[in-house]
């Protein structure tokens, strides 16, 4: 079984490649160059493995939140695949990627920059490299996301492993590319952060998380594949077409 795990929702682009006992995972940072990088990329990694499309068995690819444009690309990419090679999909959050990608067993709350200062977050238990959601995905403001984290009260949360709750909180993702004076000088609670690498997903990750998702009948086809921004649009469409007269 090879499976393909894709991340567009970021400036850093991540094609990973699982098979049974190998694995390959390709990043890039090309944010102006996504188009066309992916499917070469996507090309690249899988002539490395002298594979064809049709060999693979499932393509795992983060939904979103993150860059619209990214995030639309990524989609429309791998339900093109999907119908035209019937592969079957594995969407995954991209704050679960990013939950999963951490290794470390405590609190973790991965977190991106959604510009406009917002920040997408969620709050995760994590132990043995099993991660557990507390509560919803959300969208804060960078000053109600700081507050939040401040007044979190962790002996409260429902903990499957209470033990967990006296260590550090882990803060993982992109919020620290534009964010991180802010937090050192205004969070008062203590907490760890994530290592550069695992600021944005990683592919491998993502094709681990989708073979699990294979294993458990969770795949989709094209027709059920739909993006999760978790706001509106970066890009706003035109009001008319271009030459369109004005209307009066």
């Amino acid at each position: 079984m090879w499976i393909l795990g894709i991340d567009t929702c970021t400036e850093t682009m991540s094609v990973g490649l699982l098979g049974d006992n190998q694995e390959y995972e390709m990043r890039e940072t090309a944010p102006k160059k996504q188009l066309i990088r992916l499917t070469q990329m996507i090309s690249e990694i899988l002539d490395h493995h002298d594979l064809n499309i049709s060999d693979i068995s499932a393509i795992a690819i983060t939904r979103g939140p993150g860059s619209f444009t990214g995030t639309r690309l990524g989609i429309v990419t791998v339900k093109t695949l999907s119908q035209v090679m019937d592969i079957p999909l594995a969407p995954i959050q991209t704050l679960d990627a990013l939950a999963s990608g951490v290794k470390y067993d405590g609190i973790v709350i991965p977190s991106m920059d959604a510009r406009k200062n917002e920040v997408f977050f969620a709050v995760y238990e994590k132990k043995n490299d099993k991660f557990y959601r507390i509560g919803d995905y959300r969208k804060k403001h960078i000053d109600d996301y700081i507050k939040f984290v401040n007044e979190l009260d962790i002996n409260s949360l429902p903990l499957q492993n209470r033990e967990i709750a006296e260590k550090p909180l882990l803060i993982a993702g992109s919020i620290f590319f534009r964010y991180e004076k802010r937090l050192d000088d205004e969070l008062n609670v203590e907490f760890i952060k994530s290592p550069e690498e695992s600021r944005t997903p990683h592919g491998l990750v993502i094709a681990r998380m989708g073979k699990e998702m294979v294993s458990a009948g969770k795949t989709v086809d094209f027709l059920h594949l739909a993006p999760e921004y978790m706001r509106g649009a970066d890009a706003t469409p035109p009001t008319r077409m271009p030459g369109e007269k004005k209307k009066r």
